[in-house]
C-alpha cells in the first residue's frame, strides 16, 4: 500500500510539471503522453488533483491546467519567514533610489528562485518564479559563501558552462567564495546571462548560513558603492 501510494504521488508530481509546460491548458490525452501514463490513471490522478484544488478545467473541452493554489502555498511558506515583511519595503526604496531592479532569490536545492522583485527600467528581464544557478549568479554565490567549499560544491552539483565568464569546477567555485567572504557581497558580470550585471548579499540565517540573498542588478556602472551600502542595510535585522 506504502509504495502504491508513493508511486501515485510521484505520477502526480510528474502531472504538475508537465501541466505548468502547458499554461494555457492541456488535453487528456497529451498529458496522458507526457506523463507515460494510460488514459484512465491520468484521468483518475487529474480528478484527485482537481479536487484538491491544485488543477481545473481550461477553456475549451477536456482541458486542464495548473491553478494558483501551489503558488499561494510558496508564497505562504516564503512569507512566514520572517524577515520577508520587513524586506518589501526596503527593497522597493532601493529600487526606487537606485534605478535598478532590486530582486530576493531564495535557494532551493541547485538554484536560486526569484520570490520578490522590484523592477526598473534599466533592470534585466525576469519574473518571480525563475530559477538561475547557484554557481553562477550573485545571489547564488552569496548564499554558497556562507556554507564551507566542500558543501558548496556538493549542492551545485554538475558545472555547465553557460558563458565563457561561467564557473566550470570546484577549484573556481572555491576561488571565486574566496573573494567572496572577503568582500561582504557577490558580483555578477555575464556568468550566467551575458546581458545581466548585479551584486548581491545574503540574508544572515541560523549559524551564518544564508537561505536567501537580495541583489540590485542592471548597467554596470550603476552598481555602486552606494548601492551596495543600500543592499547590506536591507538585509540588516
Amino acid at each position: 500500500m506504502a509504495k502504491q501510494a508513493a508511486a501515485s504521488a510521484g505520477r502526480m508530481l510528474r502531472m504538475l510539471e508537465v501541466l505548468a509546460a502547458h499554461p494555457a491548458g492541456a488535453p487528456l490525452q497529451v498529458i496522458s503522453q507526457e506523463c507515460a501514463l494510460p488514459k484512465s490513471t491520468a484521468h483518475r490522478l487529474l480528478a484527485e488533483l482537481t479536487a484538491g484544488g491544485y488543477v481545473c478545467r481550461a477553456p475549451g473541452a477536456g482541458r486542464y491546467r495548473l491553478t494558483l493554489r501551489l503558488f499561494s502555498l510558496c508564497c505562504s511558506q516564503v512569507h512566514n519567514f520572517g524577515p520577508v515583511a520587513a524586506l518589501e519595503p526596503r527593497m522597493r526604496a532601493l529600487a526606487h533610489r537606485t534605478g535598478l531592479t532590486v530582486s530576493l532569490a531564495w535557494l532551493d536545492g541547485a538554484s536560486v528562485v526569484t520570490l520578490m522583485r522590484f523592477d526598473a527600467p534599466a533592470g534585466p528581464e525576469g519574473h518571480i518564479g525563475q530559477r538561475r544557478p547557484l554557481y553562477c549568479t550573485a545571489a547564488g554565490l552569496a548564499i554558497l559563501a556562507t556554507v564551507p567549499d566542500e558543501e558548496a560544491a556538493a549542492l551545485v552539483g554538475h558545472f555547465i558552462p553557460y558563458t565563457a565568464r561561467t564557473i566550470t569546477g570546484p577549484d573556481m567555485l572555491a576561488a571565486r567564495l574566496k573573494r567572496v567572504r572577503a568582500l561582504g557581497y557577490a558580483l555578477e558580470h555575464g556568468e550566467y546571462d551575458e546581458t545581466v550585471h548585479g551584486v548581491a548579499v545574503a540574508l544572515p540565517g541560523p549559524g551564518g548560513r544564508a537561505q536567501a540573498a537580495v541583489g540590485a542588478y542592471g548597467p554596470p556602472e550603476q552598481i555602486t558603492e552606494q548601492v551596495l551600502a543600500g543592499l547590506r542595510a536591507a538585509v540588516a535585522f
